[in-house]
């Protein structure tokens, strides 16, 4: 394979990892903890502050999205395994890591959305 064609096939999974992350709104994503016991919304770990940094991107002026993180875990490049959500404490600076594989998958259940997300 060429380079160029390499280039464009990681360029075209790029486009296609950023637009299966980017359903994921702050509204998803609070649900999302909420149905997994975290009722009273998200406190740090280390402080005990609710002052949790959301980062969010948006392309366009479109709906934004939480802001995903690439862990360099090894394995494949663009498996889902290697993105993380980074919610950081304002107050402390101690960093939340969230996986973003259950919670597409958990937003692919609640919208019975067959399509199933590659890992």
């Amino acid at each position: 394979m060429d380079k160029e064609t390499r280039k464009q096939i990681e360029q075209d999974l790029d486009n296609e990892l950023t637009k299966m992350l980017s359903v994921v709104t702050v509204d998803k994503f609070h649900s999302f903890l909420t149905d997994r016991g975290l009722i009273r919304g998200l406190t740090c770990r280390m402080c005990g502050s609710d002052d949790i940094g959301v980062p969010l991107m948006s392309f366009l002026g479109g709906t934004p999205f939480l802001n995903y993180s690439k862990v360099d875990g090894g394995g494949p490049p663009h498996s889902l395994y290697n993105y993380e959500y980074r919610l950081p404490c304002n107050n402390c600076g101690f960093v939340h890591s969230f996986a973003v594989y259950p919670v597409l998958k958990w937003i692919e259940e609640q919208e019975g959305n067959g399509a199933k997300s590659d890992r």
